[in-house]
């Protein structure tokens, strides 16, 4: 959904603000990583069940859940970019959803500073969430080749959160130990194994 960008694009920079070294930053954005896997192992399994109920009950508690984060948020954090460290607001011209493209842009100060760095991450990113949308596909394959239901989805969603927590412990060690290039290398041959083996998957014990 849209409100994850921002909540993503907040929480991240809210611990570069308050780890200042790369070690500390590396070892509690791995962290992050595997509190973000335990949601995602939880949710679908619980979600599914709900289903079963009610088509729309999982809605219904995933707005109350969301109500609930929005008093946490609200109640027991604070803004950790400090007023000096702000820029001021620019009326509309700030506010192009476009203004990424940027990135691509080998003229564009983003890669001139950087020899071209911004511009090969940015590609990664964007292939990396290409081939993550895909995900979609598999549970439409599973439903309608495998006779899969949303329990049994829902379980693989789970393994994929029981994964993330997983990977997030290694980063932590992977990226202040070997760094980010050699980490993000890493996660893109499991990424290709794991589908591919999904692609050549004909029965429930492979998909899994």
């Amino acid at each position: 959904y849209g409100g994850n960008a921002f909540m993503n694009a907040g929480a991240y920079p809210m611990v570069n603000d308050l780890y200042k070294t790369p070690k500390d930053r590396a070892d509690y954005f791995a962290r992050l990583t595997s509190v973000a896997g335990l949601g995602a192992m939880i949710g679908p399994v619980v979600g599914a069940r709900l289903s079963q109920l009610s088509q729309r009950l999982p809605f219904l508690v995933a707005g109350v859940m969301s109500v609930l984060n929005m008093l946490l948020l609200s109640t027991t954090m604070s803004e950790t970019l400090l007023p000096s460290m702000r820029k001021p607001f620019r009326g509309l011209t700030g506010l192009n959803p476009l203004s990424f493209l940027a990135l691509f842009n080998p003229r564009h100060r983003y890669n001139t500073e950087t020899n071209g760095a911004v511009r090969r991450i940015a590609s990664v990113l964007a292939l990396q969430s290409c081939t993550s949308s895909l995900d979609d596909v598999r549970a439409v394959y599973a439903s309608e080749a495998l006779g899969w239901s949303a329990v049994e989805d829902g379980m693989v969603r789970s393994i994929e959160g029981l994964e993330n927590i997983c990977c997030g412990g290694l980063c932590g060690v992977m990226l202040s130990k070997l760094g980010p290039w050699l980490n993000t290398r890493v996660g893109n041959y499991m990424n290709l194994c794991a589908i591919l083996g999904m692609g050549l998957s004909r029965s429930t014990p492979m998909l899994y």
